[in-house]
């Protein structure tokens, strides 16, 4: 008799669905620089290691960086919408957010003498 009683109770637990995170819960934490691809208008794609810098983005809306454990600066970052990221005054379209991958991207023009060309910036991070 005791059997049926457990599993009657078992057989109704209600199974809890798992919360989404919010684009800003997923970025919180510590990150790890990958790389950095910086693409400009009829020049080749130049790609910077970055596995020496570290990010930690804070609760407060505050984060550190720092290469290799020196040189820390700290700043402002936001998420004003689920697709973009914004660190200090540069706002970044957000590529891919996953709980273990974050890159940003930014489209923008560089001067090249006279001529403004084209530039676009990705750079990948992890956890």
């Amino acid at each position: 008799m005791c059997m049926i009683g457990f599993m009657a109770i078992t057989a109704c637990k209600k199974e809890e669905t798992p919360v989404e995170k919010t684009t800003r819960e997923k970025i919180i934490g510590t990150w790890k620089g990958e790389s950095q691809t910086t693409t400009i208008t009829g020049f080749p794609a130049q790609t910077t290691d970055l596995s020496f810098v570290n990010f930690e983005f804070l609760s407060n809306g505050t984060y550190v960086s720092d290469s290799a454990g020196v040189n820390a600066m700290t700043g402002q970052w936001s998420t004003p919408t689920n697709t973009s990221f914004v660190l200090d005054s540069l706002t970044f379209d957000i590529k891919l957010l996953t709980d273990s991958k974050f890159h940003i991207g930014l489209d923008t023009t560089v001067d090249f003498g006279p001529v403004p060309l084209a530039a676009s910036i990705l750079i990948q991070m992890k956890k």
